[in-house]
């Protein structure tokens, strides 16, 4: 009698285990140092129950530390840290993967490879914070979207927004594109249900995490607000201009040993609602601006080029299709637009985005193979070939050549990788851009 083969949900879960582990095994041998790095003791701090010693923005993310320490009650906490980062990159693996294989409906190797990039290898060495347990979290969120089950997708957005602070823009983005479907749809009365419970879910999540961490301050005094808002600008000049921001506030701990290239005095609205007296330039460094390119170019492969390939030509078409994608589109851009000002770890805060690229440019992607598989396998390997370069920028002294040559012609390698496939997708924009439109109505309404 012939065998049946394996029910295609049984191979998605063993490959996503075999990746886990390989991810896992990979890091296993630093697992010792992944509490060293900054910002972790916070989290272990809160994971104890000693939440009065984390500091702002950190004490208001609540959800993974007390997940942790909860499980911290039956283990060793380091061991506990380890489980839920590796169940949550294994959890994440299985649930886009059956996304895109079941809904995008993509071949399970097309699969793997949009998703299993060099970002998951380094968010899991910060498994002590919750940035993995946060793309967890999402990805179960955006499958309960994606099949319309809109009150228990809801339960989880509340959970995020104790989770992360990135949560936020998603919620946004979700009333946003709720409103936009009520415009369309004014007796669809559900959907004013929806809109209510978001608003109230979080405001209720800014209440419990306000009482929770109404004793934490950051280390400037600053409240959270303004403090949001400061940290634009001031991540702009570092990241983008390499130019690095310094206030008398900072502890030298973190490595201001010097004296900053320039100082200048407070202004008063500042003194007035923060203990910053002085600020300024610390000095100028290249590496910023190399690690900003490298990692904006390289995160999410050639997808960002692709993607505003077809926003640029038919994302008026496309928008407003359902609320699912309004939400992705919305909430993707955001994100991406200002992940390179929220931080020094970037890939922490680009990685939110992933929606946009791992479920929207598949099925972007996809359409392009049904007018010119030609084509598409040449934009496919030029993603991932530009994603991969990442790993290069990780490990540049295993090669003998001067490391500002080494980074600038890892930059213009994927900026050739982009340009490559803008042209390829000009060559037929117009067929696939039909195609997509068309397909759209089909797949995200």
């Amino acid at each position: 009698m012939k065998q049946r083969p394996p029910p295609k949900r049984l191979i998605i879960l063993a490959i996503a285990a075999f990746l886990t582990l390989v991810v896992a095994l990979s890091q296993f041998g630093n697992f010792s140092n992944f509490k060293h790095i900054p910002d972790a003791e916070h989290y272990i701090a809160m994971a104890k129950g000693e939440s009065q010693k984390a500091l702002m923005p950190y004490a208001r993310r609540i959800l993974h530390p007390w997940i942790v320490g909860k499980l911290g009650l039956f283990m060793n906490l380091d061991i506990a840290f380890f489980v839920v980062g590796t169940l949550s990159v294994f959890f994440f693996l299985y649930i886009v993967t059956t996304i895109l294989f079941y809904d995008v409906k993509i071949p399970l190797s097309a699969s793997i490879a949009f998703i299993y990039l060099p970002y998951l290898f380094y968010l899991y060495r910060s498994l002590y914070l919750p940035a993995i347990f946060f793309l967890c979290l999402t990805s179960l969120y955006w499958f309960l979207l994606l099949h319309r089950r809109y009150w228990i997708s809801l339960l989880v957005l509340f959970l995020l927004l104790l989770a992360r602070e990135e949560a936020l823009v998603i919620s946004v983005s979700f009333l946003l594109a709720s409103i936009i479907h009520v415009a369309k749809n004014l007796r669809d009365r559900k959907w004013y249900i929806y809109i209510s419970t978001a608003i109230i879910i979080i405001i209720l999540s800014q209440i419990i995490m306000g009482n929770i961490s109404a004793s934490s301050m950051n280390t400037h005094n600053i409240p959270a607000v303004f403090s949001f808002f400061l940290r634009i600008p001031a991540y702009f000049f570092r990241n983008f201009l390499g130019l690095l921001h310094w206030v008398d506030t900072f502890p030298r701990k973190l490595g201001y040993v010097d004296e900053p290239i320039l100082i200048f005095e407070a202004p008063h609205w500042l003194k007035a609602i923060s203990s910053i007296k002085q600020w300024g330039i610390y000095k100028w460094d290249a590496n910023c601006l190399i690690r900003t390119y490298i990692i904006t170019l390289s995160v999410f492969g050639t997808g960002p080029i692709v993607v505003l390939f077809f926003l640029k030509r038919i994302g008026r078409k496309i928008i407003g299709k359902s609320v699912p994608i309004n939400t992705i589109l919305f909430s993707g851009c955001i994100l991406f637009i200002l992940s390179p000002v929220m931080g020094l770890d970037m890939i922490r805060y680009y990685v939110t985005a992933w929606p946009l690229f791992f479920i929207l440019l598949p099925f972007l992607l996809k359409q392009i193979r049904n007018v010119d598989n030609a084509v598409y396998a040449k934009i496919i390997a030029s993603y991932i070939i530009c994603a991969w370069l990442l790993f290069l920028w990780w490990f540049p002294f295993e090669f003998n050549i001067p490391r500002l040559i080494f980074f600038l012609g890892l930059i213009m390698a994927e900026i050739g990788l982009y340009c490559y496939s803008w042209r390829l997708l000009s060559v037929t924009s117009k067929k696939i851009c039909l195609t997509i439109e068309n397909s759209a109505a089909v797949y995200f309404t």
